[in-house]
């Protein structure tokens, strides 16, 4: 069936559990200039918004007017878990593979669900015990929105946070949005070594300050 863009709808908690990734959907409406044809956005037949599909789908809105119809498959879905599932398979299928904190956040989302791990580790084509593991790389969130006792979230691999270790609702937006996946001391390694092989430019006022912002927080402990 066809739809205008102005009638999908996204889904904020599909983005919350796989945020818009700038750089692909620049590439895809480059690809949507040259006439590169996506496969159709999967939207839920009965709330009208977007399983799968949404960087095509940003793509398209950065391209095209809003009264553009495109064409979308409406699929009937029992419940949360199957969108989750559905989603996952679509993403393994094609567009942009999940990276690691994504992969984690749509399996405990799943687990919320009420799925084994017998079935997400078949989704995801990995082991138990690695499913175990992505289960001990999580926090609790807290903070408005969240619930009396927080919420379970994933995290990155990096910061030494125990299981279930409570922060705040602001500190975990931050890690997600700023923190790479890797550990305090590679990266203090790197940064040993790239000082000791000049490749830092030390008279770049910038570097000076986060040097200097470093040492400070370095002595504070």
């Amino acid at each position: 069936m066809k739809m205008k863009l102005s009638e999908i709808k996204v889904s904020d908690s599909m983005l919350e559990l796989r945020p818009l990734d700038a750089f692909t959907v620049s590439r895809y409406r480059q690809h949507v200039r040259t006439g590169v044809e996506f496969p159709a956005i999967v939207i839920d037949r009965d709330g009208g918004f977007i399983v799968s599909g949404h960087h095509r789908y940003a793509a398209y809105c950065g391209e095209w007017p809003e009264t553009t119809e495109i064409e979308v498959n409406a699929v009937a879905f029992g419940d949360n878990k199957e969108r989750l599932e559905f989603m996952a398979r679509e993403n393994m299928a094609h567009g942009m593979p999940m990276d690691g904190i994504t992969r984690r956040r749509v399996a405990l989302a799943l687990a919320n669900e009420g799925a084994t791990l017998g079935e997400i580790s078949r989704l995801f084509n990995v082991p138990v015990n690695t499913l175990q593991k992505w289960g001990e790389r999580t926090v609790c969130v807290i903070g408005k929105g969240q619930g009396r006792g927080g919420t379970v979230r994933a995290v990155k691999a990096g910061p030494d946070l125990a299981t279930g270790q409570k922060i705040t609702q602001d500190e975990y937006e931050t890690h997600i949005k700023c923190d790479m996946g890797t550990s305090a001391r590679h990266m203090a390694a790197q940064i040993v070594r790239w000082l000791g092989q000049g490749w830092i430019n030390m008279e770049d006022e910038r570097n000076i300050n986060a040097m200097q912002e470093l040492k400070e927080a370095l002595a504070a402990v």
